[in-house]
């Protein structure tokens, strides 16, 4: 190939991806991943970690009366502020870089994790609450930039498996969710408050220098990628329809894994009248479910199509909630109180979730590129930034809607409300699909 023709060749495969033409080594692809691995496991370790413990701390600290309110508000904290702070990153993640994005955030999340290790010091109830808002908060600003810049490294570093990368990063965020409260506990009942802060954003910390030597140098966007009439935005992505519907599943994902977690323990208790330990092994199964079918169905839907995928999701999500109750709508023909049908339901909701929300990232990348837009660092950034937003949105909505129906009903009416609102959006989806068959890849 002559030295003009190659020149235009890497010109336009820069254009095409957002970086320079170059041979990318296996070795690389692996240290990416294993990067991401290790991040995930850690960060959803430290947003879980304190669970197990800090209500009763808090109750402690008050004068009088219950802190049920204040805790709530304290934990919805973080989910509050990726979801304001998420898509304002997404936009600038390419011009800050992913990597020093990365690396910033894993240093604010690891910091604010440590110094929450010393509000128990603080006596004064004001003070400690204004202590630990603030230290959410850090802890939200440092997870917003840790995910935005995490999925932006992965949708540039795979493009062609997006699917299944996510998938199987979803598995070690699953993982890192679940030893969270177990290794919180622990560490608590060995030492006291301070020590499950100081491991787990120590832990983070002395990572840090492995994130910054591992990951490649930030892929730098061409300047009319970044500053181009038809760079993407945020307000440019959200005209597209077909990315409505996707974080819309997304954020129903969210709102209903939320929703179990905080209200399916009590609905147990009252039925089965389960032990605490026996209802954890319960929501273990659901949380162990998504993530093990969570590699599967990332590639299920590299292979078969992202939107196939999450319309069946929605479904078969739907139904697991409509008998997990079970629902005034399946007790004619359902039996009741039945502990089996229960654990099934369980199991099915977990699978429908995942095929729900796994191929999500994905899809909304290719849906933006139908479009027009240039695939590459940008479009990326723009995408995770807002997908982030969605699902914490949706994860700190769910519980409070969900605790809000259980208060005023039963768990079965806030599974049945979910549910439908789960079966309603893939109809609407199914009927798009149908209607835009050339879409449904």
């Amino acid at each position: 190939m002559s030295a003009p023709a190659q020149d235009e060749s890497e010109s336009l495969l820069k254009r095409d991806t957002g970086r320079e033409a170059s041979p990318k080594s296996k070795f690389r692809s692996y240290l990416v991943f294993a990067c991401m691995a290790a991040m995930n496991v850690l960060a959803f370790m430290t947003y879980s970690t304190l669970a197990p413990f800090f209500p009763q701390e808090a109750a402690a600290k008050k004068p009088n009366g219950s802190a049920d309110l204040e805790v709530g508000l304290i934990f919805g904290t973080l989910a509050l502020v990726v979801f304001v702070v998420a898509p304002i990153l997404g936009v600038r993640v390419a011009t800050i870089g992913p990597k020093f994005l990365l690396c910033a955030g894993v240093f604010l999340l690891g910091g604010a994790t440590f110094l929450f290790g010393f509000v128990s010091s603080i006596d004064d109830w004001t003070s400690f609450l204004v202590v630990c808002f603030l230290a959410r908060a850090v802890q939200g600003i440092g997870s917003a930039a840790v995910e935005t810049a995490s999925w932006t490294i992965v949708g540039t570093e795979f493009p062609d498996k997006i699917g299944t990368v996510f998938g199987v990063l979803e598995t070690f965020a699953g993982l890192g969710f679940m030893i969270g409260p177990a290794l919180g506990g622990a560490l608590y009942k060995a030492d006291g408050f301070p020590l499950p802060f100081f491991f787990t954003g120590g832990l983070l910390l002395l990572c840090l220098p492995g994130f910054i030597y591992a990951l490649p140098s930030s892929i730098s966007p061409t300047l009319d990628e970044a500053y181009g009439p038809d760079r993407p935005t945020t307000w440019k992505v959200l005209k597209n329809i077909w990315l409505w519907m996707t974080l819309t599943t997304f954020f129903l994902s969210a709102a209903c894994f939320g929703m179990i977690e905080a209200t399916v323990a009590s609905f147990l208790k009252n039925t089965f009248d389960m032990s605490p330990a026996t209802i954890g092994l319960v929501l273990l199964l659901c949380c162990g479910v998504y993530i093990l079918s969570a590699p599967i169905v990332g590639y299920c839907a590299d292979r078969w199509g992202t939107k196939r995928i999450m319309i069946v999701g929605l479904f078969v999500s739907s139904v697991g909630g409509l008998f997990l109750g079970p629902s005034f709508l399946v007790t004619s023909f359902v039996p009741q109180k039945r502990l089996w049908l229960v654990l099934v339901s369980i199991g099915i909701l977990g699978i429908g979730l995942s095929m729900a929300a796994v191929p999500s990232f994905s899809d909304m990348i290719l849906s933006t590129q139908k479009l027009g837009f240039q695939k590459g660092i940008v479009l990326n950034g723009v995408i995770s930034g807002i997908s982030t937003s969605s699902y914490s949105l949706g994860g700190a909505l769910g519980p409070s809607v969900g605790g809000l129906i259980v208060g005023k009903t039963d768990f079965s009416y806030a599974s049945t409300i979910f549910s439908l609102a789960l079966a309603a959006h893939g109809y609407l989806y199914l009927i798009l699909a149908l209607c835009f068959p050339s879409k449904i890849k």
